[in-house]
């Protein structure tokens, strides 16, 4: 089976958000999560429609709401689910996703 290159894609709805962003990358990496920022200058919805385009298989929108409430609100490639949970439990969920994953 093959893993996506890039397991989760962090749109911040605005640029006072990028640092929350880049924040979340962190905590990825350090549970061997790949992970990107789109911080470009395209609209936000080009960025959520480009990251679909890509297949990632989690997309990350973070605003002042999830800043606040240290959660991420995630758009599902695969099932097209959308629903917040708070970071550490989304964590959670992916990284055992992916361990069971491994052939």
């Amino acid at each position: 089976m093959r893993l996506a290159p890039v397991q989760i894609k962090i749109i911040p709805v605005a640029e006072p958000f990028n640092a929350y962003a880049k924040q979340l990358v962190e905590s990825f990496r350090q549970n061997d999560l790949r992970v990107e920022v789109d911080s470009g200058d395209n609209s936000f919805s080009k960025k959520i429609r480009n990251a679909e385009i890509e297949k990632i298989p989690y997309i990350l929108i973070v605003g002042e709401k999830e800043e606040s409430d240290k959660t991420v609100s995630v758009r599902e490639y695969k099932t097209k689910a959308q629903y917040v949970m708070p970071v550490a439990e989304f964590i959670s969920k992916v990284t055992e996703e992916y361990r069971t994953r491994k052939a």
